[in-house]
């Protein structure tokens, strides 16, 4: 319990030396423009909300695993007997889980128990209602509005830019499948992700959140790669018997490999044909004269002007 209880504690220490260091800076520079409170408030509420965003994996992985219980021994019959009967905590197999005798049952359900409402619910609840209420009252467009929160949104259209509550359920339910996936053992936990990344596939054909639609195509087809990987990687599985052959592993896995190769060669592709490769090279012609020219005005330091500059000179002090 001590690790369960660093791993769910050191964001939020974290997060308390970020906000203050934030209050004595501000208090340093001692600002009194009008809105500054706000400004502050606002300031510090992307803090939190980018460091909840960090550690979030965390926190959900530490949380779900006060629920992971193995199944050790079944019943035996006489004159075998069972040592130890019944599922058991992962994280400290002496204590059987939902027991009376021990501590797991009072941790599972006193801190496991608000910690999923807290992250499950509130969070991807509160971000979607935060977004579709500040889309609402027309912030969006606002510079300071976005200065502090656009990273929440930057990415996505107008009409869904709520869509980072989604992707806090989809981080959610990956890191679920990780942290149980020990219990359920490599076949269903395969199953189990082909199900979320199936949803996944799903909810970006059909909503289409990224403003721009070369990225929507990229998600797309990197959900749709692991997709296979993952599917692939199921049949390597041995099941009631059967278990497939050294051919099958090596023909599989060369298939594999020129898929995900194809896919990165494809979006390296996409990402050389979207840059404008003629602003690059006017502002890199722009600062290479620049630095040559300021190279010439440097190598020109100790010498005498010319004559034409010594008359003029000599005119305008006489004119003084």
């Amino acid at each position: 319990m001590g690790k369960v209880l660093l791993s769910l504690f050191t964001p939020v220490a974290i997060i308390c030396v970020v906000l203050a260091s934030e209050a004595i800076m501000h208090r340093l520079k001692a600002r009194s423009t009008r809105g500054r409170t706000s400004h502050t408030k606002h300031q510090f509420a992307s803090l939190v909300m980018s460091v909840v965003f960090l550690f979030l994996p965390t926190w959900v992985s530490t949380t779900f695993s006060l629920f992971t219980c193995i199944q050790l021994d079944r019943p035996a019959s006489w004159p075998f007997q069972a040592a130890a009967v019944g599922t058991w905590w992962v994280e400290d197999m002496s204590q059987q889980c939902y027991s009376a005798v021990g501590y797991h049952k009072r941790w599972a359900i006193g801190l496991g128990i608000p910690l999923i409402v807290l992250l499950c619910v509130a969070l991807p609840g509160g971000v979607f209602l935060f977004m579709w209420h500040s889309r609402k009252q027309g912030k969006l467009s606002d510079p300071a509005f976005e200065r502090h929160y656009g990273f929440m949104y930057h990415m996505w259209r107008g009409e869904v830019c709520w869509y980072e509550a989604v992707i806090v359920l989809q981080t959610i339910g990956l890191v679920m499948v990780a942290t149980f996936g020990f219990a359920l053992g490599p076949y269903f936990q395969a199953l189990v992700t082909q199900a979320v990344l199936g949803v996944v596939v799903m909810l970006l054909l059909w909503v289409r959140p990224y403003k721009c639609p070369a990225a929507n195509a990229v998600a797309v087809q990197s959900a749709c790669v692991l997709l296979l990987t993952s599917y692939t990687a199921l049949t390597f599985l041995s099941y009631n018997g059967l278990e497939p052959g050294a051919v099958y592993g090596n023909i599989m896995g060369v298939v594999l490999l020129l898929l995900n190769v194809l896919f990165l060669g494809a979006t390296i592709w996409k990402l050389i044909r979207s840059v404008d490769w003629s602003a690059i090279c006017s502002a890199l012609s722009g600062i290479t004269g620049h630095c040559c020219g300021v190279g010439r005005l440097g190598s020109g330091k100790g010498r005498h002007p010319p004559a034409e500059s010594r008359a003029a000179v000599g005119a305008a002090q006489a004119g003084v």
